[in-house]
């Protein structure tokens, strides 16, 4: 609350990646008592991780945002340092907001956002849906808010202008798009059966909350798919 919006009552969101990859005196002190609901937006650490790597590489580098992807090179000696560290850091995230806003006085005022879901090119109708749950979410918080939001029927249009990047009649690009570097980044077959340990983990924690054991499920299958790939690729050789 930097600039006393939130307390001041005109802000409708925030974005925080609280409390991962936080400075000191904001992890210790959030101010977190006018956040009575939260969209916990999630994508699967094969990605994530990676992507936050490029992040760190555009900043230490001097290059602007969202524009490069890290050389595999760089990949490689950064994964193998922080892998772990990482993993952890994605698992104690996403236990924070279900334990701060699933559980005791908020209980269900949490919204699971999967940016696969809501991201998925080939799969429109998933899209469109995930984009219909999430307004319809946001649209029960507050009257304030759902008067001043779109109606349904405009789903369409928005999902297909912010995420295929490519509405009708329009070549410009709406979101981020790096260059440079590979478009996906490896992993050990060892560090992904780490990483299904550690969703498995948290699953079972949680696995009461539908949407979310759902959810990490999901992410469980595609990391067992992935090691299945690499490991058929290394006895090819």
């Amino acid at each position: 609350d930097h600039n006393g919006r939130v307390t001041n009552g005109v802000v409708a969101a925030i974005k925080t990646h609280y409390p991962s990859h936080t400075p000191q005196e904001v992890f210790d002190n959030p101010k977190l008592e006018h956040i009575d609901q939260a969209i916990l937006l999630l994508r699967h650490p094969l990605t994530s991780i990676p992507s936050y790597h490029n992040f760190l590489y555009e900043r230490e580098n001097g290059l602007r945002n969202h524009s490069t992807r890290a050389p595999i090179e760089v990949w490689l000696k950064w994964r193998n340092q922080y892998f772990r560290e990482e993993v952890q850091a994605w698992v104690d995230h996403a236990q924070y907001w279900i334990d701060n806003y699933h559980h005791g006085p908020k209980t269900s005022k949490l919204h699971i956002l999967p940016f696969e879901h809501l991201t998925a090119k080939d799969n429109p109708k998933l899209g469109k849906m995930t984009l219909t749950l999430l307004a319809g979410f946001l649209a029960s918080i507050d009257n304030g808010i759902a008067k001043h939001m779109v109606g349904l029927d405009d789903i369409d249009c928005i999902w297909t202008q912010y995420v295929t990047g490519h509405p009708e009649g329009e070549t410009a690009r709406r979101h981020s798009h790096r260059e440079g570097g590979p478009t996906e980044y490896p992993y050990t077959v060892q560090q992904m059966e780490e990483m299904l340990d550690a969703l498995a983990q948290l699953r079972d924690r949680n696995v009461s909350i539908v949407a979310f054991a759902d959810l990490l499920w999901e992410y469980m299958d595609m990391l067992q798919l992935k090691i299945r790939d690499v490991q058929q690729q290394v006895d090819a050789y």
